[in-house]
């Protein structure tokens, strides 16, 4: 009977794992700042990181703060808006990838993002079977 009880236990606690990923590749030409959770991660230009927090399933709040890298001819720095936002974890196991890279244009740096997801576009947390 322990036996059983134990097998069960972990089967259990194993079954019931989230292994929810946040990973952020900097292309850009400056470091980034990623706030996430109530933490902030720097990561350099060329590095790739993955949060090592567990992330429960949820929508959480993301934003990123930027360096412009000192070069002449940049004169100020912006980014195209997507450098923030939400990021939604509604179902085990999801994969999130957020890739930034930079350009610049006319003495004006730009951060630029995007993002992809293994979560299905589609889901219905109402209805998480599907139709």
């Amino acid at each position: 009977m322990k036996k059983v009880l134990i097998a069960f236990s972990i089967f259990l606690f194993a079954g019931c794992s989230n292994d929810n990923q946040l990973t952020v590749n900097n292309l850009a030409e400056g470091g980034i700042i990623i706030n996430f959770r109530g933490k902030e991660y720097s990561i350099n230009s060329g590095q790739t990181f993955t949060i090592p927090d567990e992330i429960p399933n949820g929508k959480y709040n993301f934003s990123t703060t930027f360096e412009i890298p000192y070069r002449p001819g940049i004169k100020s720095g912006t980014s195209d808006g997507s450098a923030a936002g939400e990021l939604g974890f509604q179902t085990r196991d999801t994969k999130i990838h957020l890739l930034y890279s930079s350009s610049v244009t006319d003495s004006v740096y730009t951060l630029h993002m995007t993002q992809s997801s293994s979560q299905d576009n589609n889901f219905d947390p109402k209805n998480p079977l599907g139709p």
